[in-house]
């Protein structure tokens, strides 16, 4: 994004991450099959905000992020739409 604050870093695995140098944000493409890789992140860094992104009609998968404590879950549509809102949102206190 052109003028955001904060470098962004594509992995293939939270393992990749320095926990001396923890990232400001973290999203996930549940659709992709990431619930796992969102809760070893989770495990490894619970104080950095997360959001995942996901098909509105995977409601389960919706509810198993919740339940790891991500703290926003929303539908790809809606990520789409507002993907700037939400990043400003949730790296404000960065």
């Amino acid at each position: 994004m052109q003028g955001a604050p904060h470098e962004l870093k594509f992995l293939s695995s939270p393992d990749a991450l320095s926990t001396a140098h923890p990232p400001a944000l973290a999203v996930f493409d549940l659709s992709s099959g990431e619930l796992d890789a969102l809760q070893r992140f989770r495990q490894t860094f619970p104080d950095v905000p997360t959001l995942a992104f996901l098909p509105h009609v995977q409601t389960q998968l919706y509810e198993q992020a919740q339940a790891l404590g991500c703290t926003r879950v929303v539908s790809r549509f809606e990520f789409s739409k507002n993907i700037r809102k939400l990043l400003t949102e949730l790296t404000s206190n960065v």
